[in-house]
């Protein structure tokens, strides 16, 4: 194999040339699966800095995987991205950066998002004003809609304003992707272009998040602020509850940053009411912003989740507050009401209201009787009538056995399953 020596800090190791590479991309054979999980293993090893077998390992990779196009592409980028990131890049960078420029439209590259991996190549070893243009170019190539793909479009800017895009959300995320890929290369080589290049596309909602971000790390809360209203108004028009969730937790680090533990409140109970991810740590920040007025803003809360308000309050997030704030009593007139959520919140119970929880389970075996199940529903049933037995109230199983008995003598794994009592 030819190479040559490259360096790493102090690390010494050797590199490989792209002629290389090409040739191993040319003429490969052999099986696949096993050739990506060998790719993705030379990667680590190389990263780690274990560099002279696994990189002999990376383009013996490179050289198998033709069996399959898909896999082979993907095999290639794996390896091709781990040598760039490890190896000097003065040594290969720009070879390695005209290959990837050059291989990303190729038909056989389709599938996997291997065009993509190599375009995130390309970003990560533009270096210079003309190399840019021409990376550029290939992004608004690959990521403009299918009519408007064609060589050497010029911008991604001037095909959106040309009205080029599509409405659909698979050109919206094109364009995010895009918009990403194009601003790693810039923060790189022309960072005082980065705050005009998320100006130009700040409806992209990474662009967007990546200037709040920044507003907050040079202390302007006001323009954070400003940035993420108006990215919670976008992302409500466009119905991705997803990108509003984000904004608010961006205008709640506003508030608190800015001491305002009211709004901060205010904004927390929101996540909490309308968000299913992690809710109580919301519902626990907003115990921390209220203080004193705690008593206050949950029996709001409550109000609120008992009257049906916020988008997930029928899956019991009003029983989960009376656990959080040990509310027993609470709890169990909650799951009496709804005897269904039993199987969730009952062995919470049973110890303090051992008679009143095994009324409601009572109840609940009841239900759906009129229609005969399977041998593992009476089993399950039985069990329930166990649980009644096991809390002290053995008349009310003694009752049902005698009514189901009476009432479903032809059921023969139910009266078995009776028997086993």
């Amino acid at each position: 194999m030819n190479r040559v020596e490259g360096r790493v800090g102090s690390r010494a190791g050797p590199a490989l040339t792209i002629a290389t590479v090409a040739i191993r991309l040319r003429f490969p054979k052999g099986t696949v699966d096993t050739k990506v999980f060998e790719a993705q293993n030379c990667r680590m090893n190389i990263m780690l800095g274990n560099f002279s077998e696994h990189i002999d390992g990376a383009t013996d990779v490179l050289g198998y995987a033709e069996e399959f196009e898909l896999v082979r592409s993907a095999a290639a980028a794996i390896c091709c991205e781990a040598i760039i990131e490890t190896l000097s890049p003065v040594l290969m960078r720009a070879e390695i950066l005209a290959y990837a420029l050059k291989e990303w439209p190729k038909k056989r590259y389709e599938g996997w998002n291997c065009p993509e991996m190599f375009l995130e190549i390309a970003a990560d070893l533009v270096m210079r004003e003309d190399e840019r243009k021409r990376f550029e170019q290939a992004l608004a190539q690959f990521f403009a809609p299918p009519e408007a793909r064609r060589p050497g479009s010029a911008t991604l800017g001037m095909i959106r304003d040309a009205g080029s895009w599509d409405d659909g959300s698979a050109s919206h995320y094109r364009r995010e992707y895009a918009a990403q890929l194009q601003l790693r290369a810039i923060e790189r080589i022309s960072p005082d272009s980065v705050a005009e290049f998320l100006r130009t596309h700040i409806e992209l909602y990474p662009m967007r998040k990546s200037a709040v971000e920044r507003a907050l790390a040079r202390g302007d809360i006001a323009e954070a602020k400003h940035l993420a209203e108006e990215g919670m108004r976008q992302a409500k028009k466009d119905e991705y509850p997803g990108h509003v969730s984000h904004f608010l937790d961006t205008l709640m680090r506003c508030a608190e940053r800015d001491g305002d533990m009211q709004g901060a409140c205010e904004v927390a109970i929101r996540q909490f009411l309308d968000f299913h991810t992690e809710p109580f740590s919301y519902y626990r920040r907003a115990k921390r912003y209220a203080g004193a007025q705690w008593g206050d803003r949950r029996a709001e809360i409550i109000r609120k989740l008992s009257a049906g308000r916020g988008r997930f309050a029928h899956t019991g997030k009003l029983a989960d507050v009376y656990v959080e704030e040990n509310m027993w009593d609470d709890l169990l007139s909650f799951v009496e009401r709804n005897p269904e959520m039993s199987s969730s919140y009952g062995r919470r119970l049973e110890k303090r209201y051992p008679k009143e929880i095994a009324r409601v389970y009572a109840e609940e075996v009841q239900k759906n009787m009129s229609t005969p199940g399977g041998r593992d529903v009476y089993r399950a049933q039985c069990d329930t009538l166990r649980t009644i037995r096991r809390l002290g109230c053995s008349e009310i199983m003694d009752m049902i056995i005698k009514e189901w008995r009476e009432k479903y003598p032809r059921r023969r794994a139910l009266m078995e399953e009776l028997n086993r009592l």
